[in-house]
């Protein structure tokens, strides 16, 4: 089955059809794609198609294993994506940060009625804990700032044209030292010779 197909497959449901064996099917091909994949990135972006094919079996039960009828997804989408780029944790973050930013109301009340996503040893693991801590922890509202500054943001305008005194006049130091920033070296300085 094409990625187009499973692709195809998702979507009718989610835009209301009800689940049927297109699903089942697209879901068992992606999986089987998964087993015969040769590398990493692979094997996890054919597992994230066999997830999001396999979210209409979300199954009523109270259990976390159930997370990955709603998280695998995206979990294994942001897998595959850190292992395409060279292992780089920023990716994966980032689909992970934009997977929740694109989560419907629904799909968060869904998710509340299932326990946390259990801390476990393995990348995909913490992965899923951390989508599923997004979703449920969403980041504080901005603050409102009520002082309205003077800031100084670096602009050279802002800042005091004479030098500060708490700094010391370097120019006048390597003057007292003989010339050199860090002092000259006279006769007797440093380790005695054997």
């Amino acid at each position: 089955m094409t990625l187009y197909c499973l692709e195809c497959a998702a979507r009718v449901f989610a835009e209301g059809a009800a689940r049927s064996r297109l699903q089942r099917t697209a879901a068992t091909d992606a999986h089987r794609a998964a087993r015969e994949a040769t590398t990493d990135a692979a094997r996890h972006a054919a597992t994230a198609a066999a997830h999001a094919a396999a979210a209409a079996y979300l199954h009523p039960l109270a259990k976390a294993t159930q997370l990955h009828h709603i998280l695998g997804s995206p979990v294994h989408a942001a897998r595959a994506a850190e292992l395409a780029r060279g292992d780089d944790p920023v990716v994966a973050e980032y689909v992970l940060t934009t997977a929740a930013t694109r989560m419907t109301p629904v799909v968060r009340d869904v998710l509340s009625r299932y326990p946390r996503a259990p801390e476990g040893r393995s990348r995909t693991a913490a992965l899923t804990a951390r989508l599923d801590g997004l979703l449920r922890d969403p980041a504080p509202a901005p603050r409102v700032v009520d002082d309205p500054g003077p800031f100084v943001h670096g602009t050279r305008q802002a800042l005091p044209r004479e030098p500060d005194p708490v700094l010391p006049d370097h120019r006048a130091t390597a003057r007292r030292r003989g010339g050199h920033r860090m002092g000259a070296a006279s006769a007797g300085d440093g380790p005695a010779d054997p």
